[in-house]
């Protein structure tokens, strides 16, 4: 819309909502710390990128932390998961159980999201996100507040805020605290109608 000379003060970015119910207080996660992603299994998702950070991360701490991947598609094969746990698509019950038990969401989709729903069902939960700065992303993902943006596949500094987060409790526990007191609200049902009433 910018581009074809729509002005600003025309356009409003109206946020998506998450059905999951939020979880808190907030409760703090045990070693190993588990890193999760989900989606469709597909070159432009970015899934080769988390099984890199997995291998990398592995390599220099094999037992701090454990990788899953949820989800399928047709390039499945085309995909090594042997150094991750792979359980394929879950029920909403299952996925919710997933994100309750994290310690990071990793949303690594390398084309233009027009906005990203997994990330906001990962913070319902307050499960913080680490993901790739493409299209929508920014609607949700403010970076320090509820997680952290990264240039697109810039798996080495993600890498590092990886370590960080684990060795730095008190910023993690920061993060979580941050998203039930900021944004819980805003990604919810009735904030998304109320901002459909008021344009209307």
């Amino acid at each position: 819309l910018q581009k074809l000379g729509i002005p600003d003060f025309k356009i409003k970015v109206i946020s998506y909502f998450s059905r999951y119910t939020p979880v808190y207080p907030f409760k703090t996660k045990d070693p190993p710390y588990k890193i999760l992603w989900v989606g469709r299994i597909s070159k432009t998702k970015g899934l080769s990128y988390f099984l890199d950070l997995a291998k990398s991360v592995q390599y220099k701490s094999p037992n701090l932390f454990s990788f899953e991947v949820i989800g399928d598609g047709i390039e499945r094969k085309n995909f090594d998961f042997s150094n991750v746990v792979y359980h394929g698509w879950q029920s909403k019950a299952q996925l919710l159980q997933h994100f309750r038990e994290s310690f990071l969401l990793v949303f690594t989709s390398i084309y233009p999201e027009a906005f990203g729903l997994v990330g906001i069902e990962a913070l319902s939960q307050g499960v913080p996100v680490l993901a790739f700065d493409v299209g929508g992303v920014k609607d949700w993902l403010e970076n320090g507040i509820n997680g952290y943006l990264f240039n697109k596949k810039n798996i080495s500094t993600m890498e590092r805020t990886v370590f960080y987060l684990a060795e730095n409790p008190e910023k993690y526990v920061e993060l979580c605290q941050s998203i039930f007191e900021k944004k819980r609200k805003k990604n919810s049902l009735p904030a998304h109608l109320n901002q459909l009433k008021y344009i209307y």
